[in-house]
This record gives C-alpha cells, structure tokens and sequence, in this order.
C-alpha cells in the first residue's frame, strides 16, 4: 500500500458504484461545512477515508478504501456503505495497481455523465460524530475539519 498518498489516482469512475436515487443531504442551518474520518483494517492492511463537504448550492459525500489483496476481501467483493445506519450505497473493489480499491462518490450536481451519483433518497443528516461504515470491515464517526 501506498502510505505517501493514499488514495491518489483512484479513479472512481472505473468502479461499479450503487447508488439507491435522490435525496436531502444537509446539515442544518449550515451554508458551508466539511467533515471527515479516517480508519485502518490492520489485519490485512487497509484504510478508508469519508468525506462530508457542502458548500452554498453543492453537497458531496466521498468514501474511498483501499487494502491489500490476498486476505478476506477479493477484487469483485461489494461492500455496502451505511451512514448512521442506513444504507446509502455500495462499493465494488477493484484490482489497482497493487491494492484492491473501491469508491463511492455521492453529489447533489452528479449528471448522467459522472462519475458521481446523485443521493439516495434515504440519505441521513449530516453533522460531527455521523458514523460511515463499509461492510463490516472499516468504519469511522465524522469530524470537522
């Protein structure tokens, strides 16, 4: 694994990404904000990272992980990815150039030509301490940056 940059040249768009439709995304009150989390899956050298980011007209959601190949997790394997509780997509892992790989890229001005996807419907409100978790494996509580 990459410790210097992680997760730079992930290119979501080579996923498979679920996503479940359109929704409300905000923190309350707020016209900017940004949180994130980070966790590491020490048995088989892995990470993940979310990120929470809106600004006036735009919300993103970002999850991305990486983790070495040859342990539980296989290139193919979907993870879903569950923010306080409720599932809000899925992640497909991929060979990259040395680790396995996976995104998913959630955001309120995703076009049919994105990478990203639009928001599920069922997407929670966000703020400090909103937890992300994928499968059963990584999972983080959000914080602002």
């Amino acid at each position: 694994m990459n410790r210097e940059k992680p997760f730079e040249g992930v290119l979501i768009a080579a996923l498979t990404v679920a996503a479940l439709g359109t929704g409300q995304t905000g923190l309350a009150g707020e016209d900017r904000s940004r949180l994130e989390c980070r966790d590491a899956l020490a048995l088989q050298d892995g990470s993940m990272q979310a990120r929470y980011e809106r600004d006036t007209g735009r919300t993103k959601f970002t999850v991305e992980m990486e983790v070495l190949p040859g342990g539980q997790l296989l290139a193919g394997d979907i993870l879903q990815v569950q923010v306080n509780g409720q599932l809000v997509g899925a992640i497909q892992l991929a060979q990259g150039a040395t680790d396995l790989i996976g995104g998913l890229d959630l955001d309120t001005t995703a076009g049919a030509l994105d990478a990203a996807s639009p928001f599920p419907v069922n997407f929670p409100a966000m703020g400090p301490g909103s937890t992300v978790q994928i499968g059963t494996e990584l999972g983080c509580s959000l914080q602002v940056r």
